[in-house]
């Protein structure tokens, strides 16, 4: 008797490996989405709290905030920054963030400024000045939403 894989044996082995790699695509696909989601909207969380944090600390006397610039024919960004309003912030203090390209940025609840989203909390307190909830969707499938209340509270939904 001789020992050893016939060509049937290993062309079944590679058969079912075949079919289960290709079973494991969509699984695949479906982790990284909610991986891209998850860490996005984890980033835009832990941003926010930290321009709540030192605009309740006074941090160089000032208000701090986030203005989420919505580009239709770009990337979306936010911009983390000190001052009381985007307008009238110390530039040389800004954090640039940008959002995968393929994540959407939309709002609900917010004032707008010409179409972006400027959240500032106050000095001192912590109070936002701006309040609603920021959605970013995925090209393929998902959604991660945060909301911010008028005491400052950040949280995801």
């Amino acid at each position: 008797m001789k020992k050893g894989v016939t060509l049937v044996e290993l062309l079944m082995v590679i058969a079912l490996s075949t079919l289960l790699v290709v079973a494991g695509i969509p699984v695949y696909s479906q982790f990284q989405t909610r991986a891209q989601l998850d860490e996005s909207g984890a980033q835009l969380i832990s941003v926010l709290r930290q321009a709540r944090q030192e605009a309740v600390a006074g941090v160089n006397d000032a208000s701090h905030g986030i203005f989420i610039d919505r580009d239709p024919a770009g990337d979306d960004v936010y911009i983390f920054y000190q001052g009381d309003s985007y307008a009238l912030r110390d530039p040389a203090y800004d954090r640039t963030y940008i959002f995968e390209p393929v994540l959407e940025v939309t709002t609900a609840g917010f004032a707008l400024t010409g179409g972006d989203v400027d959240i500032v909390f106050t000095k001192g307190l912590g109070d936002a000045q701006n309040t609603g909830t920021v959605i970013i969707t995925h090209a393929i499938q998902g959604t991660f939403s945060v909301s911010v209340n008028a005491f400052g509270a950040i949280e995801s939904l």
